[in-house]
């Protein structure tokens, strides 16, 4: 008999805003392994149903990670390991002097989720965590960037970076900027700005997948993380349901496209169907992709440039960038401001890819951004050229 997988739940923990949404028109079962029939005019269905999650700027709420039982399925995951792996990780946790997580028995992991499936014998729990809704939480972010005099230019390609006396001159499709600092948070091309640098490192274009439902009756709190299958389930508070996971759609980095990979899908599908029963009556309303930066060791690079001077890294968030984007965006403030961070920010130095080749056309522009809104872009330089600091 295989047991179920266990999950970690974070409660309306961080969701992420992607950058191309694909409508799915397609019925996904999840009885059906690979099932995903292309067919106009149906909406997708999937054997399973639930809620909606936070919905505002920001969210408390709390998480937990379950443990399955030995049941029959597809999973191979026994209950012994389910519940040792956790175990493990809150010791580890309070060992590091954290005290955040902890582990629950099935009663009250049950009274706190009653939607879960009953096979389930437990889980961590995360009693303090939220969530924020990332258009809304980004667009404030940029609404107060823009009050304190900052551009953003949307739609711009840069083609090119060099250095002049004490300034750094950034070419892009849309004129040319002049900066004394440079911030490459340029994401999935980010290693073309190290490139062009003299300081490449070995970045991976990746393209999580999500799936969302139509809006359903609430029935969960938390958000739900997979450690034994992925899975990121989450509900909006309209009511609709958001599953994720970290399982990755084909992506041309070139093209700025991505192509949702139907059978990852549906192993998505099951896994939620398997957890919870009251999803297998759910409409999946869409799904996309977006297109973001994975390090070979999954943290991303932050700090001061090792070859050129005034120049900060911020990028390779591998699939976090929306969590920790504000500390990191502190920690350039006090960088470029102070030369220091109090926080031990060394782990992340870039000098610990230091020797990599890279291995792309050299020809290709330095980073390759969507070309859109030019024109409205280029008067936007124009009036801008010898601002103090650049973000790429």
């Amino acid at each position: 008999m295989a047991a179920r997988p266990p999950c970690i739940w974070r409660g309306p923990a961080c969701a992420r805003s992607w950058s191309r949404k694909i409508t799915w028109d397609a019925t996904l079962r999840a009885s059906t392994p690979a099932a995903c029939a292309r067919s106009r005019g149906t909406k997708p269905r999937f054997p399973w149903r639930w809620p909606p999650w936070s919905c505002g700027t920001t969210s408390a709420n709390w998480s937990t990670t379950i443990a399955g039982s030995n049941r029959s399925g597809r999973s191979a995951w026994p209950r012994t390991a389910d519940a040792a792996a956790l175990e493990q990780r809150e010791a580890r946790l309070q060992a590091l002097g954290y005290s955040h997580e902890r582990w629950i028995g099935a009663d009250e992991l049950f009274q706190r989720v009653p939607a879960l499936a009953r096979h389930c014998v437990g889980g961590l729990i995360a009693v303090r965590d939220g969530a924020a809704l990332p258009y809304r939480t980004t667009a404030a972010f940029r609404r107060k960037a823009e009050a304190m005099g900052q551009v953003f230019l949307e739609g711009t390609r840069v083609l090119g970076i060099r250095r002049e006396g004490n300034s750094w001159v950034v070419d892009t499709s849309a004129g040319t900027l002049s900066c004394r600092v440079l911030v490459n948070c340029a994401g999935a091309w980010a290693d073309a700005i190290c490139a062009a640098l003299g300081e490449p490192v070995p970045l991976e274009a990746i393209g999580p997948m999500m799936l969302v439902t139509l809006r359903m009756p609430r029935f969960l709190e938390p958000v739900v993380l997979g450690t034994g299958r992925p899975l990121s389930f989450k509900q909006t508070a309209e009511g609709t349901v958001l599953i994720g996971g970290g399982r990755l759609s084909r992506v041309d980095r070139g093209l700025e496209t991505t192509e949702l990979d139907f059978r990852e899908l549906a192993a998505s599908a099951r896994t939620v169907h398997d957890l919870f029963p009251v999803m297998r009556g759910a409409v999946i309303h869409r799904g996309w992709a977006g297109i973001e930066a994975r390090m070979p060791d999954e943290i991303p690079v932050i700090g001061p440039s090792s070859t050129a001077p005034d120049v900060f890294h911020a990028f390779g968030f591998s699939a976090h960038g929306f969590e920790l984007g504000p500390i990191v965006g502190r920690i350039t403030a006090e960088l470029i401001t102070t030369g220091v961070s109090p926080l031990p920010i060394a782990p992340f130095s870039i000098q610990r890819f230091a020797g990599h080749a890279r291995t792309e056309d050299p020809h290709q522009p330095v980073a390759s951004l969507p070309a859109q809104g030019v024109r409205r872009a280029r008067a936007a330089v124009r009036s801008r050229i010898g601002q103090a600091g650049a973000v790429l």
